[in-house]
């Protein structure tokens, strides 16, 4: 398989990946859970836009899961490893610059704890979709990716 097809299975892995975390993220705003808990998150009202805006956003880490690591893990797992990397995104830059501070604790403790765990959830989402896709836990040195 040709590294063109990896990398594209790679990127609709992680679109499909992006969409779940959304819509989970989505129905948990709709039911009151944020609210409940008292984590500062919110979906606006242009869920199409929002939406399409993470999936972006998350595009470039999916690519990370074609990295010719040898590790006898299936995808999913592989996956919630790679979810660390916007994790710490999210905590160490983002949370900071929209005034939560560092770690993103000025929100409460439900907003890094969530900001991890919907990272994870992406992860694990895009590993899954991958393997789902014929990947599986082929981890092919970079001489083999042009057959």
């Amino acid at each position: 398989m040709g590294l063109l097809t990896r990398v594209i299975k790679a990127l609709l892995a992680g679109v499909l990946g992006g969409i779940l975390t959304s819509l989970v993220l989505w129905i948990l705003d709709l039911s009151g859970v944020f609210r409940l808990a008292s984590i500062p998150l919110s979906v606006p009202e242009t869920v199409t836009y929002w939406i399409a805006q993470r999936v972006m956003r998350d595009l470039p880490w999916a690519l990370l899961l074609l990295l010719p690591v040898r590790l006898d893990w299936p995808q999913w797992k592989r996956g919630m490893v790679l979810g660390l990397g916007p994790a710490l995104v999210l905590l160490l830059y983002w949370l900071p610059m929209q005034d939560f501070g560092l770690l993103g604790l000025r929100g409460g403790w439900g907003l890094p704890v969530s900001a991890l765990a919907f990272s994870l959830l992406w992860g694990a989402a895009t590993g899954h979709f991958l393997a789902l896709q014929g990947e599986g836990r082929r981890n092919a040195p970079v001489e083999e990716w042009s057959e």
